[in-house]
């Protein structure tokens, strides 16, 4: 539903997809961003969600339709106890294994 564009200390900026109807159905946009931040919260449980701003650009197209595109930026901050969820890389993954094996070493 919505794409992480970037993040970068306590701020995230998401882009949710655009959109095309023959009105503009605000209440619709609404239902998205909270969708949008609801799934970002679960993406994301590591993360408190402090304040968040929708930006929303509206075009009118051919035949009378609207464009709406919103982005939203998220103000956030660590959740206490709980552990960042990261990607081990394969540096990170050769050092876990290396301090396994010692463990099991060091327990014969």
């Amino acid at each position: 539903m919505y794409t992480l564009v970037t993040s970068e200390g306590n701020r995230s900026f998401l882009s949710l997809s655009s959109y095309s109807a023959s009105y503009f159905d605000e209440a619709g946009l609404g239902i998205a961003t909270l969708r949008a931040l609801n799934e970002f919260e679960s993406d994301h449980p590591e993360l408190e969600i402090i304040r968040w701003n929708p930006f929303i650009k509206i075009e009118r197209t051919a035949f009378n339709n609207f464009l709406a595109k919103c982005v939203i930026w998220i103000d956030h901050k660590q959740k206490k106890g709980v552990l960042p969820i990261k990607p081990i890389n394969e540096a990170d993954r050769a050092l876990l294994d290396e301090m396994a094996d010692m463990a099991e070493y060091k327990t014969r």
